[in-house]
């Protein structure tokens, strides 16, 4: 299995609730307590999704869209419209998401 890269894991690292309590505890938080907060993503259509990761120049979307040839671009796009479909109602696109919220004492 080949490893994400280093952007990716950035992304994802403090998912963990373990990790994140030990950070805010090194850093001289007392009481660290953590809770998973469930929350939806909203986004108006599948084009405005596309249109703003094109724009962010350092969303990994946005980088890999802008360095491809059309003919893969236009496929790769059609892939992200089929995934996106199940989320997709008359509110527009809406993603189920979590954080967590970390509170702690010092």
């Amino acid at each position: 299995m080949e490893l994400p890269m280093e952007e990716t894991n950035k992304v994802f690292s403090l998912s963990n609730p373990e990790e994140l309590s030990d950070i805010f505890k090194g850093a001289g938080f007392k009481d660290v307590d953590i809770r998973p907060v469930r929350h939806l993503q909203r986004i108006s259509s599948i084009k405005e999704l596309l249109l703003h990761q094109k724009e962010m120049a350092s969303g990994m979307m946005g980088k890999g869209l802008g360095s491809i040839d059309d003919e893969i671009r236009s496929r790769l796009i059609s892939k992200i419209k089929e995934a996106f479909e199940p989320y997709e109602g008359k509110r527009g696109i809406e993603i189920p998401g979590e954080s967590l919220l970390v509170h702690g004492t010092k």
